[in-house]
């Protein structure tokens, strides 16, 4: 609308269809930005493997999910890694409890 010439505006059908577009765009890109939240929220507890640098990988669990400049980025082992660095997911297999040994029981005679 700024670049519009005064002497020869643009029509109010044109001026309609570009709000609609600008508005489509505007709820775009707030939905990408639902998506990745979601996403990346959908990573805490799993296990990661991410690219630090073009030589250097890191894994470990997602610990949670921070918001930068509106971009989330998972925590992995305190530093936080944008989606994008993400190489490969998998589940996090706890630590199995050791079993109890059963104690057998007594008859009384």
């Amino acid at each position: 609308m700024e670049n519009q010439d005064p002497l020869n505006p643009q029509s109010d059908t044109e001026m309609a269809a570009q709000m609609a577009q600008f508005t489509s765009l505007t709820q775009s890109s707030a939905m990408s930005s639902s998506l990745s939240m979601m996403q990346a929220n959908g990573l805490v507890g799993s296990t990661v493997n991410v690219q630090v640098d073009s030589k250097t990988t890191d894994n470990g669990v997602v610990q949670g999910v921070v918001v930068n400049n509106g971009t989330p980025q998972i925590l992995v082992n305190g530093a936080a890694y944008n989606l994008s660095q993400v190489i490969s997911v998998a589940p996090t297999i706890a630590n199995p409890t050791p079993a109890t040994p059963a104690t057998p029981a007594t008859t009384t005679p």
